[in-house]
């Protein structure tokens, strides 16, 4: 019967958490480039190579056609559909 009766040990214990630890982070150097080192490292990596195609590519529609498509679609939340019918 005693064993079930043991004391048990209380979750807080002031002891424990009024401690400050302090721990010593050293700041990682702070690199400073110019603008076009920055582009010769971009060329150099290949950035512009790994650019995606446009968006929206290049069609015999104006701007305000697509203006009114994707303001219909989103805007006034009709289906596409009801524009081309």
């Amino acid at each position: 019967m005693n064993a079930s009766c043991q004391m048990l040990s209380p979750l807080y214990t002031p002891e424990i958490y009024n401690q400050v630890i302090v721990v010593p982070i050293e700041k990682p150097p702070l690199i400073l480039i110019s603008e076009k080192e920055y582009l010769e490292l971009k060329s150099e990596v290949g950035y512009w190579r790994a650019m995606p195609p446009k968006v929206i590519p290049k069609s015999p529609y104006g701007i305000s056609i697509w203006e009114a498509v994707l303001l219909n679609k989103f805007h006034y939340c009709q289906p596409t559909n009801r524009l081309v019918n």
